[in-house]
C-alpha cells in the first residue's frame, strides 16, 4: 500500500506538491543507452540536459531530460523511442541518488 502511494506521488505531483504532501522531491532521466565511441549517435548531445557518464574505458552512458514527475518522463521516453531510442529507459534519483520504482 506504501509503495502504492509513493509512486502515486511520484507520478503526477510536482516537485512543490511532492515536497508539500511531505514526500521528497524525485528527480526523473532519461537513459538513452550505452555507447562506444563508434556508436554514440550524432544527435545525442543535440538533447535537452544531456549527462555523459563514462561506463567503461570505451563505453558511455548518456541520460537526458530533467523531470519532477513520472507522467512527463514517459511523455519524453515516448518522444525519444520515435527519434530511435528504443532501448531507453527511465531512472529515478532521490537526493542524488538512484532510486529503484
Amino acid at each position: 500500500m506504501l509503495k502504492k502511494a509513493r509512486l502515486k506521488l511520484m507520478q503526477s505531483f510536482s516537485k512543490e506538491e511532492q515536497l508539500a504532501k511531505g514526500g521528497v522531491a524525485y528527480i526523473f532521466r532519461l537513459n538513452l543507452g550505452t555507447f562506444g565511441s563508434f556508436d554514440t549517435p550524432a544527435r545525442v548531445l543535440d538533447e535537452p540536459n544531456v549527462i555523459a557518464i563514462p561506463m567503461t574505458e570505451e563505453t558511455t552512458a548518456y541520460l537526458s531530460g530533467l523531470f519532477y514527475n513520472l507522467d512527463e518522463a514517459l511523455d519524453y521516453q515516448k518522444k525519444m523511442e520515435e527519434k530511435g531510442y528504443l532501448n531507453s529507459f527511465i531512472v529515478a534519483y532521490n537526493n542524488g541518488e538512484e532510486e529503484g520504482f
